[in-house]
């Protein structure tokens, strides 16, 4: 089968091809929910962080 992309999941990234399932954010593709729902954990501390730095200024 033909490649098309490249899971989104830095610690993954299996390729993806032509006719395997995959999960969506937006135009990210995903190889698996597992690599999906990882992707937010890593939102969430990044915004975390943000608030704590802020936070700390203040």
């Amino acid at each position: 089968m033909k490649p098309v992309a490249v899971c989104e999941n830095e610690n993954c990234e299996k390729v993806i091809h032509k006719g395997d399932e995959v999960w969506h954010k937006g135009s990210e593709m995903y190889c698996s929910g597992k690599c999906l729902f990882q992707s937010f954990g890593h939102v969430k501390q990044t915004i975390l962080r943000e608030k704590h730095i802020v936070g700390g200024v203040r």
